[in-house]
């Protein structure tokens, strides 16, 4: 019977052959990534609201006005006589927002310029995302195509341990539940086996829709691919204590802090609406054909009877909205310090797990050419020890696999800091 063992490390060796030819690179398809369809979409709705926030803002300053008119009047002269007569006239100038009218508009525009910037935070984190994703899928593939080529290695003796189990039953030298037992565990590789084709299924897919459609022309040209973990992320940026306040989140919740602190809301002319009106006016009496013309500087107001207690709760409501961002930035740091720490925490975890999946992979390799050596010369159980010593070989090889795969996915949730 051929060695298990021998298939065991040969799978791992045709993995790799397949994995080169068949995964492309993860730098390559992140290169693909940020150039994508999903990439652009994301830039075109930021791009959207950039115009839509220019537009808002014109015509919110001076404006030029104009208007003509006819009149047909009957004036009273004295107490014997009236004066009818037609009055044509016409009038252009410009009309400017000032005081509080003015203070209205930047308020606005600062709702709308916040508005604008935190859109454009939640893109870069939306960025961030889609490289998230794209390397978990990059790591759920790779696992599932070094799981699949090994449980097929395992499957490969199938015919000649269910036989020889037979025999042994037949011959009374085993219990059927036990041969029951070790043929479970060639089921056990099956759904091993199906759950890697499905997992390659669906991060072909995710892979797919995330760099832009098949990887078809990838799969067939890529010609590097790595065979553990091989991503590592800058740790030099996070060093220093304020290394929080360059991320976007915080750098936003910042600037927002600063612009309610300076709000217009809390402006001395704030509640007073009022603008300044320059304008030229032209008539002519059509009665008379006599003509007359005037310029004109007008100041209009209104305020509200309530002015100082609306100003006292524009203050209040200006403060309220400084101290509600800096609550907000305070716990975003807590929140992503804490998550940085645990990644880097977590990079302790999975080192150990990895070295221990290595320690038993060798352990299993070990124990399997100890018990084909004793097949060959001691009689008794030893060939049902042979096949146990297998699928717990087997089942470390996947260990090792699934700890490789715990790394990448750490790696991809570096993508919510990088900042590339």
């Amino acid at each position: 019977m051929k060695s298990l063992l021998t298939l065991l490390v040969c799978a791992f060796g045709l993995m790799a052959g397949q994995s080169r030819a068949t995964l492309p690179p993860l730098a390559e398809l992140e290169q693909r990534a940020r150039a994508s369809l999903a990439m652009r979409t994301l830039d075109a709705a930021l791009e959207a609201e950039t115009r839509r926030a220019r537009l808002n803002r014109v015509g919110t300053g001076p404006r030029l006005y104009g208007a003509a008119g006819y009149a047909n009047s009957d004036e009273i002269v004295d107490e014997t006589r009236n004066r009818s007569f037609g009055k044509m006239s016409s009038e252009v100038g410009l009309r400017v927002p000032v005081l509080g009218s003015r203070t209205d508009i930047r308020a606005s525009q600062l709702r709308t310029e916040i508005a604008l910037q935190r859109r454009a935070v939640e893109t870069e984190l939306a960025k961030r995302d889609l490289i998230r994703r794209l390397r978990i899928a990059y790591a759920e593939q790779w696992a599932a195509q070094r799981v699949l080529a090994l449980s097929q290695a395992y499957l490969q003796n199938e015919l000649q341990v269910t036989e020889m189990l037979r025999l042994r039953a037949h011959a009374g030298l085993l219990l059927d539940s036990d041969r029951l037992e070790f043929l479970s565990g060639f089921e056990l590789v099956r759904r091993d086996a199906a759950r890697a084709e499905l997992t390659i299924r669906q991060s072909h897919d995710t892979l797919g829709a995330l760099v832009d459609g098949d990887l078809g022309s990838a799969l067939s040209t890529s010609r590097q691919q790595p065979q553990s973990f091989t991503g590592q992320p800058c740790r030099s940026r996070f060093a220093a204590a304020a290394w929080l306040d360059s991320d976007p989140e915080i750098a936003f919740l910042n600037d927002q802090i600063a612009a309610f602190d300076g709000s217009p809301l809390s402006s001395r002319w704030s509640g007073i609406n009022s603008e300044l009106r320059v304008g030229y006016q032209l008539a002519n009496e059509t009665t008379t054909a006599r003509s007359g013309n005037a310029a004109i500087v007008a100041w209009t107001f209104d305020v509200p009877l309530d002015l100082y207690s609306t100003r006292r709760m524009q203050s209040a409501l200006a403060s309220a909205d400084a101290a509600h961002a800096t609550l907000e930035r305070d716990l975003r740091r807590v929140e992503l310090n804490n998550e940085l720490q645990g990644l880097l925490a977590r990079e302790v975890e999975l080192q150990q797990s990895l070295q221990f999946a290595k320690v038993r992979q060798r352990a299993a390799a070990e124990a399997v050419r100890e018990r084909a050596l004793r097949a060959t010369r001691i009689a008794g159980d030893v060939q049902e020890q042979l096949q146990a010593s297998h699928l717990a070989a087997y089942q470390a090889a996947k260990s090792l696999i699934d700890a490789e795969r715990m790394q990448w996915i750490w790696f991809a949730d570096w993508a919510r800091f990088d900042t590339d």
